[in-house]
């Protein structure tokens, strides 16, 4: 079995792609990224697949992108003071 995200991946990378997402939620045991965390990240994938379907530069494009980029941020905060 692959080796699952683990909370020190959070603050080098950018948002998880959505294979590590959903086996960090399947065994939740496997990684040390809280519940909460996951589910944060979780969304904010949503929101980048969603943005993929807009075009460059629309409007709806740049708001799913900022809105995931937010999360992604608090993410990142989180890890990096409880790191």
């Amino acid at each position: 079995m692959k080796p699952v995200m683990q909370r020190a991946d959070i603050p080098i990378c950018d948002i998880f792609p959505r294979e590590e997402i959903d086996a960090m939620l399947a065994t939740p045991r496997a990684t040390d990224v809280p519940r909460y965390w996951v589910l944060e990240l979780s969304q904010a994938r949503d929101l980048r697949d969603q943005a993929e379907q807009f075009p460059d530069g629309s409007e709806r494009l740049i708001a799913l992108m900022d809105s995931a980029d937010a999360i992604h941020g608090r993410v990142h905060t989180w890890a990096n003071v409880l790191n």
